[in-house]
């Protein structure tokens, strides 16, 4: 029988500590980690993370990371041309660089810090969503949402790669890295061509029952379909998380169906924003309140030198790299820092893959505390600098040229 005790004080303590956040026009995110710190072991011991916490923390992690990809939008890569993916391509490489190169000179191994430098070379979307909501820029706008979908699709992938390689134990030489990035690409060619059948003529009959019954048999729909995909994922050797986020994937470009009556979009809208609501008032507390349960005083170190050093790479990585890159693509000084800065934000899938490394024991428990607070510091910091820049630089938006 699940302990409801905790149950409703999870709910209870997630919906106070997230409001207050965003009062605090902060992501709900942070709130729900720290009101499990809180209330977890490493401080007043009111909560504790018991299996069935876990069994529904790993559903909603499965959820998320759905929305995530149903949420993509394969067309934002497009409208910013090639200059999306090498500003994605160039703050991949610098923040790898600098994140893995922490941990690897502090002496924390090869494969911790391998995991590391994946995990925070990641943008969140959401975060950039968030941020560029209200910019009259639509270049810019639509240079950072591109760079962030194609980093997730790099974190992805990459996460893809390490997942297989930890799980089975391997050691890294090239004929196993090859076997795993031949599975890994054989899996985003079969989602891309699932996709592709999706939106071609030949796939309306699945669309069409998709969409025709009621909301509630499209939504068991999207979740099997889900599950399918998750399961696919680890038959082959990679994570669930991977198969949850190319299931959305998949599913998000039936949005780009020819429709003249948009009955498909109409109920795609309706499906994704069902949920939005179970992810944002279920799952994510859940999750994320699971995730600051997880830090314990006996077992967590928290370590100020490798916070900070770990910030300023994940900071400085994405200011740089994305920065540098903006300027090869010929977008003036201010416009490529406001790109850099903006590239800074972090969110959801770090937090859901450093969970998964933990508890796998790819990673020690300070390792795993450090990330998880880089992670906050960032979603709270990003949008306060990305703010204060737009309002000090006297910028026309509009003036920004892309290639």
């Amino acid at each position: 029988m699940i302990d409801l005790t905790n149950i409703l004080l999870i709910f209870l303590f997630a919906k106070i500590f997230g409001d207050i956040a965003e009062r605090k026009n902060i992501s709900s995110i942070v709130g729900h980690v720290i009101c499990g710190i809180a209330f977890g072991p490493f401080l007043l011991g009111i909560i504790y993370p018991g299996k069935e916490i876990e069994v529904l923390a790993d559903i909603g992690l499965l959820v998320i990371m759905l929305y995530a990809g149903l949420t993509s939008e394969y067309k934002e890569l497009l409208k910013a041309k090639y200059t999306a993916i090498i500003i994605g391509i160039f703050g991949v490489i610098t923040s790898f660089v600098l994140c893995f190169s922490v941990p690897w000179f502090l002496g924390f191994g090869l494969i911790p810090s391998l995991f590391v430098g994946i995990i925070l070379t990641n943008t969140a979307v959401e975060i950039i969503g968030g941020m560029v909501a209200n910019e009259s820029n639509q270049n810019v706008s639509h240079i950072l949402l591109g760079a962030s979908f194609f980093d997730d699709i790099i974190a992805i992938y990459l996460v893809g790669l390490l997942s297989t390689i930890t799980l089975n134990q391997s050691t890294f030489n090239l004929v196993d890295i090859g076997n795993v990035t031949l599975k890994i690409v054989i899996f985003f060619v079969i989602t891309i061509l699932i996709s592709e059948f999706l939106i071609s003529s030949k796939g309306r009959r699945i669309v069409k029952y998709l969409v025709e019954g009621d909301q509630h048999q499209s939504i068991m729909i999207v979740f099997i379909f889900t599950l399918v995909f998750a399961l696919f994922a680890s038959f082959i050797g990679l994570h669930e998380v991977i198969g949850s986020f190319l299931a959305g994937l998949v599913l998000s470009r039936i949005k780009e169906k020819e429709d003249p009556m948009l009955s498909f979009r109409i109920r795609f809208n309706e499906v994704t924003s069902e949920m939005n609501t179970l992810m944002r008032f279920l799952f994510m507390p859940l999750f994320f309140v699971y995730i600051g349960l997880l830090f314990n005083r006996e077992n967590t170190q928290i370590n100020i030198p490798l916070i900070i050093l770990l910030f300023l790479g994940a900071m400085g990585g994405k200011i740089i790299g994305c920065g540098l890159a903006s300027k090869l693509c010929k977008i003036d000084n201010r416009n490529s820092l406001l790109v850099g800065v903006g590239m800074c934000g972090r969110g959801s899938l770090e937090l859901a893959i450093v969970r998964y490394g933990f508890s796998n024991g790819v990673i020690s428990s300070d390792l795993y505390s450090s990330i998880v607070i880089v992670t906050l510091l960032s979603i709270i910091i990003t949008p306060i600098l990305f703010g204060r820049l737009i309002k000090e630089s006297d910028v026309d938006f509009y003036d920004v040229s892309v290639p």
